[in-house]
């Protein structure tokens, strides 16, 4: 239950282009319902909105990477998903 209402919150907060809350709603689809392609849709957003922000370069190159690392182990997660 209380994940139903963090969700609303996360996804309005997203749609006013908060960087945490993508991240917020990435890590619930790739812990708690291991729905890799959702968790990734929302890293990719994330990244999309890092790049069109106007972060010091320090926090844009920090995101990125973050981000990047975190969009890789989900890729490697999907893939090993399927091949089982």
């Amino acid at each position: 239950m209380i994940y139903l209402n963090a969700i609303s919150l996360w996804e309005k907060a997203a749609g006013l282009q908060h960087l945490d809350a993508h991240i917020e709603l990435a890590k619930y689809y790739e812990h708690h319902l291991r729905d890799y392609p959702e968790a990734a849709r929302w890293v990719q957003d994330a990244i999309a909105l890092v790049e069109r922000s106007s972060f010091t370069a320090y926090e844009h190159n920090y995101w990125l990477k973050e981000l990047k690392y975190r969009l890789d182990r989900l890729n490697r997660k999907f893939r090993s998903q399927k091949n089982k």
